[in-house]
């Protein structure tokens, strides 16, 4: 364990390459830390109001429990989720069993203390509220999902969740602000010349475009914009960001559109070889067949164009993250096209995998920004990062 839990390695500032050591303050270590432990935390908490434990006792695989409790065929992933989170917490331990995966508990399992564990996080952050709350709902979902396919969705996307998400999806959010942040300036940071065309997918809320046009108007270079299509395929987040963006950024050359990744873009406006950079933040990971929507981007890109997506990055293959709670419950984060190359389930990929992608869609060079391939072995709670690449030259 670190010595000091508010500090990660000291090499962990060495390896963030183009990005400044002010960006990833204590309070964002100590942050970051934190919300992976409340997650844990829900996962015990989960794992009681679920009645795990005498399936633990016995020592039991995913689908036996799931079937032994008889949970609806959709919740196995989250599920999974759950075991895993209680795995990696030290609480249950895993063996093989034949080619399966065992999980076993000999001892009862401890209480969660999630009421006092959140007023620590608070303490510690109060902008953390956010993405407490998010865990929460979710959290408290769980036993519904269990038994209705629609529960989760229900709660998390229904009247009630439109307040969390708008929260949680802003750059209020301390941490979530630290991922736009990170995918804002390795965009900045490829953009050359003018004038520029950019175009953003899944541009939700527009916080991710508040943090690049910030980085723009820091450098002096919001003049160079010939144009900024802002796409987001739903109608109530995009008329929220349009109105917000418009009012905030007045002179800049914003427009607004429901662009579908999934679909091809050419059919829906986007000229080939139009743009110097596609940028997103946390949607294509969510695109129904990854590669596809690659090669979307690839083709409407200028040659020497740049596509920056950030995301949230699983640093190594099985390893559980808080944020996945909330996920695990929606649709749209399973239903996906897999690929054992570069998607063999569904959910955030690795550093590995992403590269994979990228090469297939034709991109190179490719970079990720950290480098996280190497603060994952000094920080293995570094979870963002943006993954680029360029569309070759003749």
């Amino acid at each position: 364990m670190d010595p000091n839990p508010d500090r990660p390695d000291p090499r962990v500032y060495e390896l963030l390459g183009e990005l400044p050591q002010a960006l990833f303050p204590p309070e964002v270590v100590a942050s970051v830390r934190f919300v992976e432990r409340y997650g844990k935390a829900w996962a015990l908490e989960i794992a009681h109001r679920l009645e795990l434990e005498k399936s633990l006792s016995a020592g039991a695989g995913c689908e036996e429990i799931a079937s032994g409790h008889g949970f609806q065929g959709d919740f196995a992933p989250a599920l999974s989720w759950v075991l895993g989170a209680l795995v990696e917490a030290g609480l249950v331990t895993v063996e093989n069993g034949g080619g399966e995966a065992l999980f076993r508990r000999d001892l009862p399992l401890p209480g969660a203390e999630l009421v006092r564990l959140r007023d620590q996080g608070l303490e510690l952050e109060p902008g953390l509220e956010p993405v407490l709350d998010l865990l929460d709902a979710a959290g408290r979902a769980y036993p519904a999902a269990a038994f209705e396919a629609r529960a989760g969705e229900e709660a998390l996307l229904g009247p009630a969740g439109v307040a969390l998400w708008g929260r949680y999806f802003s750059n209020a959010n301390p941490l979530y602000a630290f991922n736009n942040r990170i995918a804002a300036l390795a965009a900045a940071n490829r953009l050359t010349g003018a004038p520029l065309r950019l175009l953003e997918v899944g541009a939700g809320g527009g916080s991710g475009t508040e943090a690049l046009l910030e980085v723009l108007r820091e450098r002096d270079e919001l003049g160079a914009l010939e144009s900024f299509q802002v796409t987001e395929p739903s109608p109530f987040f995009r008329r929220r960001s349009q109105r917000a963006l418009g009012a905030a950024w007045p002179g800049v050359p914003l427009s607004f559109a429901d662009l579908d990744i999934d679909r091809p873009w050419a059919e829906q406006g986007v000229e080939p070889g139009s743009l110097d950079l596609v940028y997103g933040v946390n949607v294509l990971h969510v695109a129904k067949n990854l590669g596809a929507s690659l090669a979307e981007a690839f083709a409407s890109l200028r040659p020497g164009g740049w596509l920056v997506a950030g995301e949230c990055l699983r640093p190594y293959p099985g390893q559980t993250i808080a944020i996945e709670m909330v996920f695990e419950l929606l649709p749209g984060f399973r239903q996906v096209e897999l690929d054992p190359e570069i998607r063999p389930e569904a959910g955030f990929l690795t550093p590995e995998q992403w590269r994979a992608a990228f090469s297939r869609a034709g991109f190179a060079p490719i970079q990720l920004v950290p480098d996280v391939e190497s603060l994952r072995e000094v920080f293995a709670q570094f979870f963002v990062g943006a993954v680029c690449g360029r569309k070759p030259l003749p």
